[in-house]
């Protein structure tokens, strides 16, 4: 029922709506506009739960600022609980000691995702690699941590562009 209800305020949002697949304004039928025109609340009660996803990282494919907008949100506020955090932990771009989950959720957002990084959980290093566990291939990981990080939910990460992600390397932490 829920999900029924789901679909019919989508398709009602879609028929309200021009579709983001739609020709440009001019009218050129062979270009095609990604932007979002119109958005709708969905009532997603009785659906997946949020807390079904875990974002595996790939070191320079935008892994942290997902990973940092799932816990703090995003806006000035989150930046600023973001750096508050991660420095308490010793710095931004080596993390020098391990959270507890205590700090973690005292800085994160309600409903928040702890990921990747923040994750007190896999700031420990890794035996195997010498790398923090969030930088090392989960199949180095102690199956304990494995378990309880990604247990039986759905893993999802990002790939960026091969280009844009070698200039990331040179460019450094910010890129």
């Amino acid at each position: 029922v829920a999900a029924a209800a789901a679909l019919a305020v989508i398709l009602s949002a879609e028929a309200a709506a021009p579709s983001v697949l739609a020709a440009d304004s001019a009218g050129n039928d062979d270009e095609v506009s990604l932007l979002q025109h119109a958005t709708a609340k969905i009532d997603r009660r009785g659906s997946r739960s949020d807390q079904e996803l875990v974002l595996v990282h790939i070191p320079y494919n935008f892994g942290h600022t997902v990973e940092n907008v799932a816990m703090f949100g995003s806006g000035g506020l989150s930046v600023a609980k973001m750096f508050g955090y991660l420095t308490t932990l010793g710095g931004f771009s080596e993390i020098k000691r391990q959270a507890s989950w205590k700090e973690a959720n005292f800085f994160s957002r309600p409903g928040g995702e702890v990921w990747g990084h923040l994750n007190p959980d896999l700031q420990v290093m890794n035996e195997i690699t010498g790398c923090p566990m969030y930088y090392s291939p989960q199949k180095y990981w102690p199956k304990k941590i494995a378990e309880k990080y990604i247990g039986n939910k759905t893993v999802f990460g990002m790939l960026r562009d091969p280009y844009e992600r070698l200039v990331a390397f040179f460019r450094g932490n910010f890129a």
